[in-house]
């Protein structure tokens, strides 16, 4: 019960209390680059970065996307990697020796941090709307018209939906898939022979 508030408003203010930044509006009316430049690398810089070596390791075969996951989900995630606290502000004190630049930095990652974790969210949210959920197919086709034929045609369309997410995957992977001369490890089809 007071878990969330520990976690989601506590610690963060004590994270701000402890900072040791003056805070003024002038910090945001007319940023100074330290503080746009740390914003934008914590926010777009890990963003881009995560995902695009992501898609590079799946690319070359160094990995794969998890099951369940696609690359708004990965985006998602470089977007959260951009919420830094402890690291970020340590090296801030290491880095500058001005603590006006300090405090400049320090609010760059506390904002970028913010906005980071606004953007990851979002982004995570919209790729799981996206994504079809089994449990709320089954209730689709239980709700379906009491005619069999209502229901069947309704099955045929999650199926047809599944088949076509299978092709996809399918002809993603398909080029990295090794043969030998003799065209064994080949896949028994092609992806046209699927039907996609």
């Amino acid at each position: 019960a007071v878990h969330p508030w520990t976690s989601y408003l506590i610690v963060p203010v004590f994270a701000l209390g402890n900072a040791g930044i003056e805070l003024s509006g002038g910090a945001f009316t007319d940023p100074s680059d330290i503080l746009v430049g740390v914003g934008f690398a914590l926010v777009v810089g890990k963003l881009l970065g995560i995902t695009a070596f992501s898609w590079v390791a799946v690319r070359l075969g160094v990995g794969r996307l998890p099951d369940g996951a696609g690359w708004p989900h990965i985006a998602g995630v470089g977007a959260l990697a951009g919420i830094g606290f402890t690291v970020s502000l340590f090296i801030t004190g290491l880095a500058f020796d001005s603590a006006v630049l300090q405090d400049d930095a320090k609010i760059g990652v506390l904002a970028a941090s913010v906005v980071a974790a606004v953007l990851g969210v979002v982004l995570i949210g919209v790729a799981d709307r996206r994504r079809p959920d089994p449990v709320q197919d089954a209730e689709r086709i239980g709700q379906a018209g009491t005619s069999l034929g209502d229901r069947l045609a309704l099955v045929e369309g999650v199926l047809q939906e599944d088949r076509s997410r299978t092709v996809r995957a399918v002809r993603r992977v398909e080029p990295s898939i090794p043969t030998s001369s003799a065209g064994v490890g080949a896949p028994p089809q092609s992806c046209e022979d699927l039907g996609g």
